[in-house]
């Protein structure tokens, strides 16, 4: 159970979130009918912005003794990585907006921003979960898609809504199996 917690918190590591509602984006609501290579440009430039560039900056920490774990598993760690993350959201963001995404997708964006804003400040006194925050963004990308139409036709958004929500269950879940937060700190994540 163990080994496959491991699996599941790398898979939905906070930095990875915003690609996979992306990729959920491209795929399950209307936009889902642009052309391949727009899908791929965006999707692209998603996990450039979101998660190559966070997780470069996390390695150089590392690697400089700046942090103690390259998951940045400890709270005293954290800091420095959720500034650069943050930085890279407001990217993403401003990305988004310059390529005129819809309103809802920015919305998406902006929300990922704030909740980042949110986690680093409470993790300057207690550590919240970074994976359930994403989860929690996920599900809320979900909603608005199920609850606003804007899913593509064919697409059962109920279904992808109750996917998602047990997913973040799950997610949260690998986290207390792995001791990395307590039930308080998941709950209040998500």
């Amino acid at each position: 159970m163990e080994k496959l917690s491991r699996i599941l918190s790398t898979l939905f590591s906070p930095i990875l979130i915003p690609t996979y509602g992306i990729i959920f984006i491209m795929c399950f609501s209307y936009i889902s009918f642009l052309d391949v290579s727009t899908k791929l440009g965006v999707i692209g430039m998603t996990f450039l912005l979101t998660a190559i560039l966070p997780f470069a900056i996390i390695s150089i920490l590392y690697k400089l003794g700046k942090i103690s774990d390259i998951g940045v598993n400890q709270q005293k760690d954290r800091l420095i990585p959720f500034i650069a993350s943050i930085i890279c959201y407001i990217s993403f963001t401003i990305y988004l907006y310059t390529v005129s995404a819809p309103i809802w997708m920015i919305a998406f964006a902006v929300g990922a921003t704030i909740a980042a804003i949110i986690t680093c400040i409470i993790n300057l006194w207690w550590k919240i979960s970074g994976h359930c925050t994403g989860m929690g963004g996920l599900i809320a990308l979900s909603f608005i898609i199920t609850a606003g139409s804007i899913y593509a036709p064919g697409v059962n958004p109920m279904l992808l809504f109750s996917v998602i929500v047990l997913l973040a269950g799950i997610v949260g879940s690998s986290r207390l199996i792995l001791n990395r937060h307590t039930l308080g700190q998941v709950i209040a994540g998500t």
